[in-house]
């Protein structure tokens, strides 16, 4: 139904704009002096996870590709190596 539709788009877009305020940061990104609201984002995240249409994302074909990470809840050699 479109307006089902309409409404999923609506609402993952509310909280994709309120994901990039979580996000927000004085200082660089990984920089000292950033802050985040962490407990915003992963709380934003788990609602986004919820609206997504892809059964199995994490074994999905559209995972494959480049990515940018933006934001990691945690410190990792692997993360830090891609700076």
């Amino acid at each position: 139904d479109d307006s089902d539709d309409d409404e999923l788009s609506v609402a993952k877009e509310s909280l994709m704009s309120e994901l990039g305020d979580g996000l927000s940061a004085t200082g660089k990104p990984g920089g000292a002096g950033r802050t985040v609201d962490r407990e915003l984002v992963a709380e934003l995240i788990l609602q986004l996870e919820k609206l997504n249409p892809t059964s199995n994302p994490a074994t999905s074909p559209l995972v494959n590709g480049k990515w940018k990470i933006l934001y990691a809840s945690a410190s990792t050699p692997g993360l830090a190596s891609l700076r």
